[in-house]
């Protein structure tokens, strides 16, 4: 029976947390994005700017230039994300229209070889890679809009993963 208690307790605690960060992620989604921006430029920042003060401090050992330059770099990035929050979500969207882009030219490309092939459903596959393409204009070229989109939609599965360990975790195994 403990073992059954702990698990609930843990189903709660993961419910809560999960419904918490869902609504954040819902109502709040250009702070969540801005947010993550700023954490991924210090985790940038702080070891380039380690690297700057030990590339000076060891200048004559020839290990120096090299992290001289990855220094600077790293800091330059990690200011940049820190100063320009909304750089993370375009960034991401543009990464995610173009992977979409790609996938659907694939999609197109390959129900060709299946309507050749005789496959009668080529269509599906054709339609497909289409609407990819479109959406990955879309994206593309609405980069932070979509990246506040996906994190609402994230917020949503999120706010649904927290129900239904809520439940889980009040109903009879």
């Amino acid at each position: 029976m403990k073992f059954v208690a702990v698990t609930r307790n843990n189903l709660v605690i993961q419910g809560l947390v999960f419904l918490l960060g869902g609504l954040l992620f819902v109502a709040f989604p250009e702070g969540i994005l801005k947010g993550i921006s700023i954490y991924i430029g210090l985790l940038m920042l702080v070891p380039g700017v380690i690297m700057l003060i030990t590339s000076l401090v060891k200048q004559g050992t020839g290990t120096g230039s090299s992290l001289l330059i990855e220094g600077i770099l790293l800091t330059l990035f990690g200011l940049l994300f820190i100063l320009k929050p909304q750089l993370v979500g375009k960034l991401l969207a543009i990464f995610i229209g173009i992977w979409m882009i790609g996938t659907g030219v694939l999609q197109v490309a390959a129900s060709s070889g299946n309507k050749a092939a005789g496959w009668k459903y080529f269509w599906i596959q054709l339609l497909a890679g289409i609407l990819l393409v479109i959406f990955g204009f879309v994206v593309l070229f609405n980069a932070f809009t979509a990246s506040v989109a996906l994190l609402i939609w994230f917020g949503v599965i999120m706010i649904v993963y927290g129900v239904y360990y809520l439940v889980l975790a009040f109903t009879k195994y």
